[in-house]
C-alpha cells in the first residue's frame, strides 16, 4: 500500500522524467575510457585538444581565459592529473617552436628572457608566488608556456562527465524565470569532445515560512560537438625543447631596463626600506608616481612608478633633510631632489626620487643562480667572455 503523502512525490518524478527533451544526436556514442579510473569507473578518458578559444563553452567550464598567444594558434588540452581531469590553454608545440626559431635570431635579447621564464616557470626571488605577475611577464615578451586553466571534473556518469557546477538564475518573483544548467562532456571514438547541455525550469516553493527552494519540473538537452585537433600536449617546457639562446642575445639581455611587470615589487622593497630606515620623527606622508613627468620624444621610456613623488613629515628640518640622503643608500634608487610647489609646508619635504633602469640583471637569470638553467649558465659566461 502506498502511503498517501509519497504520492504527490511520485508524480513529481514521472513529471521530470516525462518533461526532458532534446534526444541525442544518431552518431552520438560516449567512449568508455581504455583505462578506467579506480576513484570512478564511470569517468570517460577526456585527453585530448581541441579548438574552445573565445567559445561560451570554454568561459563556461575553465577558471581561466586563454592567455595572450601573440598571434598563434590556442588549444583547450584536457589530460588526467593526480585526482582528476585537467584543462589547459597550450600553444601547438609545433607553432612555439616556430616562433621561437624565429625570435631567436630577430630579437634575440628578448627571446633570451622570454626562454628564461618559461623555463623557470616563476618569477624570481620572493615575487616567486606571484602568478599572475609571471604570466604578464611571459606576454610582454612572447606566446605562453602551456597555461592551467582549471579542474573539469565535477562527477560522471554512463561515460559522461560532469563539469563544475555552472550559475543559476533565480528570480525573486516565485512565478518568474528561473532555471539552472548543467554542462556534461564526452569523448566519441575518433576523439571528438561531445557536449550535453542540460536546462531545467525551476519551481519555487516554501518548506518553512519565507525560506524559498528550487524544484526541478522540466528540462531540455542541447548537444553538440566539437572537432579533435592534433593534439597539444601539455607537459611543461624543458630545455630540450627550445632553441638554446645566443651569447649575444644574453649580453643584452643582462643590460636591459627591468620589465615593467616587475614594478610593484620594486616599489614594495623601496616603501618597505623607507619605513625600516627613516629616523625617528620623521613619517612618509604620501607615496605615488610623479602624475605630472611626462616622456618627451628625446627621454628613455619608463615604468609607471619609476619616478616617484615622495612627502615626508616632521617636525626637525634637520631631520627631515636627512630623508634624501637615506634614500640614496637604497639600490634601487638614482636621484633625489627637491620639489618645490605653491603648496610647500612647513613640516613637509616633497622629493622627486627616479629609481634605477635595473636593479639586478632585469628577469633574466644570473649565471650564479641556484635555479637557472645549465644551458643559460653556460651561455651567460660566454656572453661576459
Amino acid at each position: 500500500m502506498v502511503r498517501k503523502g509519497l504520492l504527490p512525490i511520485a508524480a513529481i518524478c514521472l513529471v521530470l522524467i516525462a518533461c526532458m527533451s532534446g534526444k541525442p544526436p544518431a552518431d552520438f556514442h560516449p567512449e568508455a575510457a581504455a583505462q578506467p579510473d579506480p576513484s570512478d569507473p564511470q569517468c570517460p578518458d577526456l585527453d585530448g585538444s581541441y579548438d574552445l578559444a573565445g567559445s561560451p563553452l570554454a568561459k563556461a567550464i575553465t577558471d581561466r581565459a586563454p592567455p595572450d598567444s601573440h598571434g598563434l594558434p590556442i588549444l583547450l588540452t584536457f589530460k588526467r592529473g593526480v585526482t582528476s581531469t585537467e584543462a589547459w590553454w597550450v600553444v601547438p608545440r609545433d607553432r612555439l617552436l616556430e616562433w621561437a626559431a624565429t625570435e631567436r635570431e630577430s630579437n634575440p635579447a628578448a627571446y633570451a628572457r622570454w626562454r628564461d621564464l618559461v623555463l623557470r616557470g616563476k618569477l624570481a626571488g620572493e615575487r616567486a608566488w606571484d602568478r599572475d605577475g609571471y604570466r604578464d611577464a611571459v606576454a610582454e615578451l612572447g606566446p605562453p608556456a602551456p597555461v592551467f586553466a582549471g579542474i573539469v571534473r565535477y562527477t560522471c556518469e554512463e561515460n559522461w562527465m560532469r563539469t563544475h557546477p555552472q550559475p543559476s538564475t533565480y528570480r525573486a518573483d516565485a512565478d518568474g524565470d528561473n532555471s539552472e544548467t548543467e554542462i556534461w562532456l564526452a569523448r566519441d571514438r575518433s576523439g571528438d569532445l561531445l557536449v550535453k547541455n542540460l536546462e531545467f525550469s525551476l519551481k519555487a516553493f516554501h518548506v518553512w515560512g519565507d525560506a524559498t527552494s528550487f524544484l526541478r519540473t522540466s528540462g531540455r538537452a542541447n548537444w553538440s560537438r566539437i572537432p579533435v585537433q592534433p593534439h597539444a600536449p601539455a607537459e611543461r617546457l624543458t630545455e630540450a625543447d627550445l632553441p638554446e639562446a645566443t651569447a649575444s642575445g644574453l649580453a643584452d639581455a643582462l643590460s636591459v631596463p627591468t620589465s615593467c611587470s616587475e614594478m610593484p615589487a620594486r616599489l614594495v622593497e623601496l616603501s618597505n626600506y623607507i619605513l625600516g630606515n627613516s629616523p625617528a620623527g620623521v613619517a612618509l606622508a604620501f607615496f605615488g608616481p610623479l602624475e605630472e613627468e611626462e616622456q618627451s620624444m628625446n627621454s628613455p621610456p619608463h615604468c609607471r612608478g619609476q619616478i616617484l613623488e615622495l612627502h615626508f613629515s616632521g617636525d626637525s628640518p634637520e631631520t627631515l633633510a636627512s630623508i634624501d640622503g637615506i634614500l640614496m643608500g637604497e639600490t634601487l634608487v638614482r636621484s633625489v631632489s627637491v620639489l618645490v610647489g605653491d603648496d610647500d609646508k612647513p613640516g613637509l619635504r616633497k622629493l622627486r626620487v627616479v629609481l634605477k633602469q635595473r636593479d639586478r640583471p632585469g628577469p633574466l637569470s644570473t649565471c650564479n643562480a641556484t635555479d637557472a638553467p645549465d644551458s643559460l649558465r653556460r651561455a651567460c659566461h660566454a656572453a661576459k667572455g
